[in-house]
This record gives C-alpha cells, sequence and structure tokens, in this order.
C-alpha cells in the first residue's frame, strides 16, 4: 500500500511540473502581449521589477526596451517591455510586454507545435496562414525562420530552427506599444 502511494504521488508531481503551456501570436498562458508590467506579474512565480528611465527631454518619443528572464509555471521564458512615455501625458511612464520567447520543452503551440518539431512538417500545419520561411542570416546557413502573421491582432509567432528542427518560439507585437 505504501509503494502504490510513493507510485501515485511521483505520477502525480510529474504530471504538476510537466505541465504544457501554450504559446499563440497573442500570448503565452494567461500573460497577454500589451500587458502592464503590474498584469504580467500577477501569473509569474517570482515578481519582476523594471526601473523607471529619466526623460531626457520634453518630448514623448523616447522608448527603451528591458528584457527580463523568469519561469511561467515551471517554464523558462524571456520577456521584452518596452518603457516609454504616453504620448499625450508626457509625464507618464508606461511599460508594457512587447515579446515573448522560450526554448523551453512544455510550451507549445494551439495546434501542438512543440520545440523539437521539423520546420517542413510545421509548414505543412501552417499552410494557409500568412507565412514567412527565411535563413537566419545573423547565425549562419544552418539556422531559420518561420514567421507566423497575425494581421487580425498586428502580432507574430516566430519559430527559430537549426538543421530545420525547432529549438525556440517568440511572440511579438507589431505596432511598437505591445500587443493588442
Amino acid at each position: 500500500m505504501k509503494s502504490f502511494c510513493l507510485v501515485l504521488f511521483v505520477l502525480l508531481f510529474v504530471t504538476s511540473q510537466s505541465q504544457t503551456v501554450t504559446m499563440t501570436t497573442l500570448k503565452i498562458g494567461e500573460i497577454k502581449l500589451g500587458y502592464s508590467l503590474d498584469s504580467v506579474n500577477k501569473y509569474l512565480e517570482s515578481k519582476i521589477k523594471i526601473k523607471p528611465y529619466k526623460q531626457k527631454s520634453d518630448t514623448a518619443d523616447y522608448t527603451r526596451n528591458d528584457t527580463v528572464y523568469t519561469l511561467y509555471k515551471n517554464s523558462k521564458i524571456r520577456l521584452v517591455f518596452s518603457n516609454f512615455f504616453d504620448q499625450y501625458e508626457a509625464k507618464k511612464q508606461v511599460i508594457k510586454l512587447e515579446s515573448i520567447y522560450t526554448e523551453d520543452l512544455n510550451v507549445s503551440t494551439k495546434s501542438g507545435l512543440k520545440i523539437g518539431d521539423d520546420k517542413f512538417d510545421i509548414i505543412k500545419k501552417l499552410d494557409g496562414g500568412v507565412l514567412t520561411v527565411m535563413p537566419n542570416a545573423d547565425k549562419g546557413k544552418e539556422y531559420s525562420v518561420v514567421t507566423l502573421m497575425d494581421y487580425t491582432n498586428y502580432n507574430q509567432i516566430t519559430f527559430y530552427f537549426k538543421n530545420n528542427i525547432m529549438y525556440a518560439m517568440e511572440c511579438t507585437s507589431l505596432n511598437g506599444e505591445g500587443g493588442c
């Protein structure tokens, strides 16, 4: 009986630790592009802080990006925040989520795409969407990217490949002020 309980406990623990998180062009799990820092912190295991910056002039066009590495539901993610002053209230500072990147094996898309998948199988699954397939010139000829555009929300999800095997994915806002 004790061994049965131990096995059951281990199975429950492993299941809770390997929970799959879903990424789309808009979000990862409950964390959406465009969320404020406070909204993102509601979902993270450890709270993050971003230091405000001092405005260099009276113009409200200065933007700084801040990158943070953290955990979300036991998955390693990189968050990029856009830190800028409101265009209507020049003294009001705004911090919004701009990009979410992961190389974690516990993250997949709604259609089941995940780290380790073959590029050509992914292209077949995404057929019918607005896709861009190109080499990643910054990294060398064995690296490439496939980008799925979401013109409804003006976001995208990018899949990164080495030797045609996915090693990372990232959802990004395209409007410069954090998505939706």
